[in-house]
């Protein structure tokens, strides 16, 4: 029989499958920042630990070497890939280049083939001993060995300490991810170098592997009951920094201690300019004060920018920040371009001034016309009372051939006609001028103009 699994090896084949399961999870998010990376540094966990338990379980030193060279694809993989993750997740992605990515494998690969190709020049392992009476082994270490040792080392004490920063850039309901994380990956890591510098008392036995499993439990904490990659606490800079408003962020003393590019932007500024300055200094050439800020004007200010010719609109807000016993630590300023916003509310305006305005105008238009409308009506009450009455008069002298008092009575008719005619043109602001033919059954004849624009 070639192999003989022990518990050990056992708990090894858990650490693997719980690595797997973690991986999968992974892969289903691999679209969040830094998740196929972790994804892969799961992978490579798995490797180690699979290649780790073969390797315990083989009997012949032949098989053992076999196995660990297997181990170190794990072994050398899973470093770079916690240090890909740690620039991802702390949105250092400007160092995530592929040249940047294939430098870092340089090692790792050259490890690897060294790892497989071991038993003709010892680089790696100088030997390997089987204690008489058991199945466990000791490796002794050649050159290359410490090589890959102090380069892996430096890789993963990088990205511990880039997630250390991260920890403390990040608000305090998401600093328990990165702290999960760093624990996570500091037990494995100092399981390791107990292994490497025979620390324990348990000579032949690597205890990294096994280690593997309360890692990938705090790291499953991270994943399910934190959601560590539904929310990216390190975006919170990013989505400042891509804001389109403006932002700078004061001390209690009013000096500026950070402000997003888009401030730089609209203020023409440098970083010098505005860092480490009072906050009236900086905003000095827009006129605005912290002390103009109050609850008067909603801690609300507007200004503009630009010629005159081309002006742009800012509305300027200030938000206080207090601590959990509610004394103030800090202030936060925002910037928003308003010019669109202005206009918009400025053609409002006009236009309702515009229709109060013709609302009025024809108000008094009816009024007048009604005025207009009394006045003819009273003027012309009597000539048509006039009229009506003569007109019975002739009728009733016609019939009884009184022909004198007829034509006595339609002269006063016309009479009172051309009154009529005179006073309604005159109310329409024209002048008449009446013109008689002194013809029988020709009457007179009117000669009106009105004028252009009649105000009634």
């Amino acid at each position: 029989m070639s192999y003989i699994f022990t518990g050990l090896c056992y708990v090894r084949f858990i650490s693997a499958l719980l690595a797997i399961g973690l991986a999968w999870f992974l892969w289903k998010r691999r679209n969040s920042q830094g998740a196929i990376y972790l994804m892969v540094f799961e992978v490579s966990c798995a490797i180690w630990a699979v290649g780790d338990a073969f390797g315990a379980a083989s009997i012949d030193v032949i098989m053992k070497m076999h196995w660990a060279g297997i181990s170190y694809i794990g072994i050398t993989i899973s470093a770079i890939m916690f240090l890909l993750f740690a620039f991802a997740y702390t949105n250092l992605t400007r160092l995530l280049t592929p040249k940047t990515i294939a430098i870092l494998m340089v090692i790792p690969v050259l490890t690897n083939i060294i790892a497989l190709t071991n038993q003709y020049h010892h680089l790696l392992w100088s030997s390997l001993v089987i204690p008489e009476g058991t199945n466990l082994c000791i490796f002794y270490y050649g050159p290359w060995f410490w090589v890959n040792v102090i380069y892996e080392y430096s890789a993963l004490t990088i990205g511990i300490f880039v997630l250390l920063i991260g920890a403390f850039k990040v608000f305090s309901n998401y600093k328990i991810q990165l702290w999960l994380l760093v624990a996570g990956t500091l037990l494995p890591f100092f399981a390791s170098i107990t292994y490497i510098f025979k620390l324990t008392p348990f000579k032949g036995i690597d205890p990294t592997s096994i280690a593997f499993i309360i890692s990938g439990a705090v790291i499953a904490i991270s994943l399910y009951w934190l959601r560590m990659f539904n929310i990216m606490p390190t975006a919170r800079k990013q989505a400042i920094d891509n804001l389109n408003d403006g932002m700078i962020i004061l001390d209690s003393e009013n000096r500026v201690v950070e402000a997003n590019p888009a401030f730089f932007k609209i203020l023409k500024m440098t970083t010098r300019d505005i860092i480490g300055k009072q906050v009236d200094i900086v905003l000095l050439e827009i006129g605005v004060k912290i002390c103009q800020f109050s609850s008067e004007n909603d801690f609300n200010l507007e200004f503009s920018l630009g010629a005159e010719s081309n002006q742009t609109s800012y509305e300027i807000k200030c938000h206080k920040v207090n601590d959990k016993n509610q004394r103030l630590i800090g202030r936060i300023l925002t910037l928003a371009d308003i010019t669109t916003k202005k206009m918009i509310l400025d053609s409002i305006s006009d236009s309702n001034n515009r229709r109060k305005i013709e609302i009025i105008e024809k108000e008094k238009l009816i009024l007048d016309l009604d005025a207009y409308a009394r006045s003819v009506a009273h003027d012309l009450k009597n000539p048509i009372c006039s009229v009506v009455g003569f007109s019975e008069l002739a009728k009733v002298s016609l019939l009884e051939n009184k022909r004198d008092e007829a034509l006595e009575m339609i002269g006063v008719i016309q009479n009172q006609s051309e009154k009529i005619v005179k006073r309604i043109i005159q109310k329409l602001g024209g002048e008449v001028k009446v013109v008689s033919t002194n013809k029988p059954g020709e009457g007179c004849v009117f000669n009106f103009t009105l004028k252009e624009e009649v105000n009634v």
